[in-house]
């Protein structure tokens, strides 16, 4: 176990160290704040008047607010800058991991444009309830800006040599009812970026060896995200349904998804099956 950092603890606990932690956290970052500020409206208060045309100061820095607070609600929520900084904190040893802090189950009443799942040994497989859920009979919300997020785009199904069969047949009933042209999907001997290895990529096919091994999941769960940001998806945008296959492979496959930013789904029941999605609070473990 890695030892307590004095400097951490001192700055961020007042009962261990109030004085640091006042020092920091109020003269530093107070001083800190206003200076910029500061140097900010002194030195480009009148450019941004001349700029902008507005002569009222109250008025351009009420505007000026306005936009920088719309700037980090855009940074915040349509990029990928909370993965960013966690990262970064883990990076430079400020922090350990990310690690759940509570799960729990709600109905999944949304689509996603990517799906993953684990084709089992049925012609009435989980998969294809998972895939016809997301597909949703092809209904896109309407409205001038097309939303990638709604509606079944892609899917990928892992596969071993006994169900790559039931995959075939699968697929075959989309192209029989004309999905298969709204939907790619992805199975068999289709190859994925390995991250670890890019000189050998990976199959969708596991082998006799990999069927009952959760790393092998595991390890084409994550290398399918690679493949899924290249298409253009955000890590939300692909849920991950561990229904199908043998016990460790939806294990693997769950594991796979213990991670900020991705989806998990499960579906409950055969005669009339329920789609449920597991909910993951994270928080930051500090490095002690």
């Amino acid at each position: 176990m890695s030892r307590p950092n004095p400097f951490l603890d001192a700055i961020t606990d007042p009962a261990k160290n109030f004085l640091a932690f006042f020092a920091v956290s109020v003269l530093f970052f107070n001083v800190f704040a206003a200076g910029l500020s500061t140097l900010f409206w002194d030195n480009l208060g009148g450019w941004l008047q001349t700029v902008t045309g507005i002569q009222n100061v109250v008025l351009l820095r009420v505007g000026i607010l306005l936009g920088l607070a719309a700037l980090l609600l855009l940074a915040i929520y349509a990029t990928n800058l909370t993965d960013s900084v966690r990262r970064l904190l883990t990076k430079l040893r400020l922090v350990d991991a990310v690690v759940p802090q509570d799960a729990r189950v709600v109905p999944l009443t949304d689509t996603c444009a990517g799906l993953i799942a684990i084709m089992s040994l049925s012609d009435n497989s989980p998969a294809e309830v998972a895939l016809r859920h997301h597909w949703n009979r092809g209904d896109r919300p309407s409205g001038p800006v097309f939303d990638h997020r709604h509606g079944l785009r892609y899917c990928w199904l892992i596969t071993t040599p006994d169900s790559l069969g039931y995959a075939r047949n699968l697929h075959q009933r989309l192209i029989d009812e004309g999905i298969a042209e709204q939907i790619n999907l992805f199975y068999g001997d289709y190859t994925l970026p390995d991250a670890a290895n890019p000189q050998q990529p990976l199959t969708l096919n596991l082998s006799s060896a990999e069927a009952n091994d959760p790393d092998a999941v595991l390890h084409r769960v994550n290398s399918i995200y690679i493949h899924a940001q290249r298409l253009g998806l955000r890590e939300d945008d692909v849920i991950v349904d561990f229904t199908g296959g043998t016990k460790p492979l939806g294990v693997g496959a769950f594991l796979a998804c213990t991670r900020p930013g991705r989806r998990l789904q499960y579906i409950a029941g055969r005669e009339s099956p329920e789609l449920l999605e597991i909910k993951v609070d994270y928080q930051m473990k500090a490095v002690k």
